[in-house]
């Protein structure tokens, strides 16, 4: 019988990456609606939140945290 364990760190691992690379897609989406928005966000805060992105569950707080600091309007997925 095969055992569960053995396999439970590829899994984290997984999914952690699987959470990168949705929290990457999410920065990127509200960066350009911003942009689209004639927003100019700071470097430094571009740079904050892709490092944010890496280690973060919950981007959809950060991302509604930027809107409230640059944006007028944030997109309904993050009201």
């Amino acid at each position: 019988m095969h055992d569960m364990k053995d396999d439970e760190p590829g899994i984290a691992l997984a999914r952690l990456h699987k959470t990168r690379e949705r929290n990457k897609r999410a920065v990127d989406h509200a960066l350009a609606h911003l942009e689209r928005e004639g927003v100019k966000v700071p470097e430094a805060t571009i740079a904050a939140l892709y490092e944010d992105a890496l280690w973060f569950a919950n981007m959809p707080e950060i991302i509604r945290a930027l809107y409230q600091q640059f944006g007028k309007h944030a997109p309904p997925c993050f009201s």
